[in-house]
C-alpha cells in the first residue's frame, strides 16, 4: 500500500491486516524514547553513554566502532549479543562520530516482530 504522507500511514494502521501483523518495515516504529525509559514495542530509544561502552567500547563511537560490533555479532563473538538486545518490534541509535569529532549520521538499527 502506497503512501506519501502522515495522514496515508495513519490510514494503514487503520486497515486490520497491518494493524495486527505490523508491516515489518521502519515503519512499525512510531515513537522516539528516552534512553532512561524502558524498551518497548514500536519505539526507538537512544543507547546511553553506559550502553555504548559496552557494545562499541567507547562512548562516542565512529562507523568503524558499529561495523566491528556487527561483524563480531555476525561472528557469533562472546558477549557480542548486546548489539541486537533489544525487544522485537523495535529499535535502538546512536549518534555516530567522524573523524574530527563531529556527529555526522545516527545509526539505527531493530528488529522487526518476525
Amino acid at each position: 500500500m502506497p503512501f506519501t504522507s502522515v495522514d496515508d500511514l495513519d490510514a494503514l494502521w487503520e486497515d486490520e491486516t497491518f494493524g495486527s501483523e505490523g508491516t515489518h518495515t521502519i515503519i512499525d516504529v512510531w515513537e522516539v524514547i528516552e534512553a532512561e525509559a524502558y524498551d518497548d514495542f514500536h519505539t526507538v530509544r537512544p543507547l546511553s553513554d553506559k550502553e555504548s561502552i559496552e557494545i562499541f567500547g567507547t562512548a562516542e563511537p565512529t562507523r568503524g566502532d558499529f561495523e566491528r560490533a556487527q561483524e563480531r555479532y555476525d561472528a557469533r563473538h562472546p558477549d557480542s549479543e548486546g548489539l541486537w538486545d533489544m525487544p522485537r518490534w523495535s529499535a535502538w541509535c546512536r549518534p555516530l562520530m567522524d573523524a574530527g569529532g563531529a556527529n555526522t549520521v545516527i545509526a539505527l538499527w531493530g528488529r522487526s516482530g518476525d
